[in-house]
């Protein structure tokens, strides 16, 4: 189970089963409704088997080098989530503001380093 949400005053709050993590959001671009409506779009097409990046904090894309997200890639019959940055100038295609769920880098388990990722584990509901 996985949830994310946010208050009026910016305060944003990820669950995966026990874990809960408190994050700032940034209304300056997107408004809550906004907010709610992305990740609300990117748990449709987790559900559909598609990674996807839920945003933390959106800001217009050409004042910014780089998004806070949580990953979540569908493997087998959990959901994995990692806490990622996602520098805009080392994405592979450019960033879609339409569709900005697909832009979650490819899965790893390890750093370039060899250390293992953060990553939290949920089951598909």
């Amino acid at each position: 189970m996985y949830a994310l949400s946010v208050t009026e005053k910016g305060q944003g709050v990820i669950q995966i089963d026990s874990f809960r993590e408190h994050f700032s959001v940034d209304f300056s671009f997107w408004t809550k409704v906004e907010y709610e409506a992305h990740w609300q779009k990117a748990s449709e097409a987790l559900k559909a088997g598609q990674v996807v990046s839920f945003i933390q904090s959106m800001s217009a894309p050409k004042s910014t080098n780089f998004y806070t997200i949580w990953a979540a890639y569908p493997v087998d019959e959990e959901i994995i989530f990692q806490e990622q940055l996602l520098f805009l100038n080392e994405l592979e295609q450019d960033f879609d503001i339409e569709q900005p769920h697909l832009n979650a880098l490819p899965y790893e388990e390890f750093s370039e380093d060899g250390e293992p990722i953060s990553q939290w584990r949920s089951q598909i509901e």
